[in-house]
């Protein structure tokens, strides 16, 4: 229902209000829809109060800079518009739409998108990440590399490398923030727990390292893009879409697969950590140790100053883009933001955000101006303007690897995009834009889920939180003299984090001090929160599951 002012010269201003209701049958609809416009003030009153309640009840900013705190504010907003409140299909209530320009709801559930906002949206409400997950490993395969999702009705067979990497780094900050480690022993069918459904689509990956260089290679786009390869299911595309045509196809080493593969590797193993499995957790994280090294010492272009990809013969290419970015800075970012780069090379990789192939007033764009396949009106974003996904990590991961004074610079630019949107408001914060001018492109892409993951540049950026086994790390890097960030659920109470003018940073955990510090740096054990206490002793899981083979990784 949209109520809409009539602007009339000399009369009364009156409302006019439209309406739309749904029905098997045209009689149908029409009943659906007299009770609507029969009752319109009080629907939007209604509406009214629990809008309001909502954003009193999310996640709170409070900065000098009033619109970028509103403009924050709208983020939650512009995100609950898009979420289905009702059963569709087989999918639980709750879940996020992640394309808005399509009519039809053909998308249900993936392991990008969604998993990607319930790493920011638990903090405010869980049950719908626990909710995700579980459809999501129960509605697919349970042998081999992780499902992109569930798609139409039925499973999607390709795969991507961040599908298992944003699952584990979600299922960490869900078991910490929460305490339900329960999660992990849940059945999904085919006699497999949640757990080791993670665990065996992370063997599957291993197949695909190059035993030379240590390195994971490209499997080519996607399933859906026919006849690349014979197969039932794909290997593991890329990490940015629609890139085979800039990059290199099936063979090619694309710097953010593996980072995205070394990411998995370290959330993994801080599962398995938490689950009381320690040699497990051991094995993860000596193989994130070997990936990390062979990344940096294959990846590493030093006379660029950029991770850069290698091509099916091991020699480096000419690509520049946002793909090195992600490898350096970000390259699991539901787990942290925090990528492969030394401080040195961050430094470097920081450079080139403000250097004429990659510099906009609105952000981070994806690929270099030079490259013969940049195009300002990109209208997916993935090969050269703004992709959600990576240009709004961009000032988090700088964040992460102490270059503030550019990630300030990014923060500001990113959240001025959201903001001006062309002037088409909040509820199109989603647009794909011109990478120079800012127009609307006609061919839109309406990426919503993305824009909450803005979001974490607040979270993980500005507030610098951390979720580690002992405690819940604050190291807060504020472009402003004065923050406070409020109604952030953790455990069933709720934290608030307060930098004051002097410097001094407090924690209030339901309302009372939990701690305070000068140096804007604080460490809140996970018993300082409300009820629910994370019990890392043996899962009945670990307690039952029998001996694994250890591969030959």
């Amino acid at each position: 229902m949209i109520k809409h002012i009539v602007e009339r010269d000399g009369d009364d201003v009156p409302d006019l209000t439209f309406a739309r209701g749904f029905g098997t049958t045209l009689e149908e609809a029409k009943a659906n829809l007299a009770p609507l416009l029969a009752s319109h003030q009080k629907l939007e009153a209604e509406s009214e109060t629990w809008w309001s309640r909502y954003l009193s009840e999310v996640p709170g900013l409070e900065i000098p800079d009033e619109g970028f705190a509103k403009n924050y504010l709208w983020s939650w907003a512009n995100f609950r518009m898009n979420r289905l409140e009702v059963l569709l299909g087989i999918m639980p209530a709750g879940m996020v739409t992640v394309n808005n320009c399509r009519i039809k709801p053909r998308v249900a559930l993936s392991l990008g998108d969604p998993v990607e906002i319930e790493a920011i949206q638990h903090m405010h409400d869980p049950k719908p990440a626990r909710d995700a997950m579980l459809f999501l490993l129960r509605n697919t395969r349970k042998q081999g590399l992780m499902s992109v999702g569930f798609y139409a009705g039925k499973e999607n067979p390709g795969n991507y490398p961040e599908c298992l990497g944003w699952l584990a780094g979600l299922v960490h900050k869900y078991i910490l923030s929460t305490g339900d480690i329960g999660l992990l022993s849940e059945e999904i069918g085919d006699g497999l727990t949640f757990l080791e459904r993670m665990e065996n689509g992370l063997e599957a990956q291993l197949p695909q390292r190059d035993e030379k260089t240590g390195l994971f290679w490209n499997d080519g786009e996607m399933k859906r893009f026919g006849g690349l390869y014979p197969g039932e299911f794909s290997g593991m595309g890329p990490v940015m879409e629609a890139v085979t045509r800039i990059r290199g196809a099936r063979g090619t080493y694309h710097s953010e697969v593996s980072a995205n593969v070394w990411g998995t590797f370290v959330a993994m193993a801080d599962i398995e950590e938490l689950a009381g499995n320690d040699e497990t957790s051991a094995r993860y994280r000596t193989m994130a140790d070997d990936l990390g090294q062979a990344i940096r010492n294959h990846l590493w272009d030093e006379k660029s100053g950029m991770f850069r990809d290698l091509d099916e013969n091991r020699n480096m290419t000419e690509y520049m883009g946002m793909g090195g970015v992600i490898t350096g800075l970000f390259a699991n970012h539901t787990h942290q933001p925090g990528g492969l780069a030394t401080s040195e090379q961050a430094e470097r990789l920081a450079e080139w955000c403000n250097h004429s192939d990659f510099v906009s007033d609105y952000g981070t764009i994806c690929l270099a101006r030079r490259n013969p396949y940049y195009d300002a009106a990109d209208y997916k974003g993935y090969n050269s303007n703004f992709d959600m996904h990576w240009s709004n990590q961009v000032p988090a991961g700088l964040y992460h690897h102490g270059c503030y004074e550019e990630a300030h610079r990014q923060l500001f630019k990113m959240w001025r995009r959201l903001e001006e949107n062309a002037g088409l408001g909040p509820r199109y914060r989603g647009e794909c834009y011109h990478t120079d001018t800012s127009e609307i492109l006609e061919n839109r892409f309406v990426n919503y889920p993305c824009i909450l993951s803005a979001l974490g540049t607040i979270f993980e950026g500005v507030f610098g939180m951390r979720w580690t086994k002992e405690a819940l790390t604050v190291h807060v890097n504020s472009p402003w003299p004065w923050a406070k960030l409020s109604n952030i659920r953790i455990r069933d109470s709720l934290l608030e984090l307060d930098l004051q003018e002097d410097g001094t940073l407090i924690a209030r955990i339901d309302g009372k001090e939990a701690a305070r510090s000068e140096d804007r740096k604080l460490a809140l054990p996970w018993e300082s929160f409300y009820k629910k206490q994370l019990r890392c002793e043996k899962t009945d899981h670990e307690q039952k599951k029998t001996k694994r083979t250890k591969g030959n990784f």
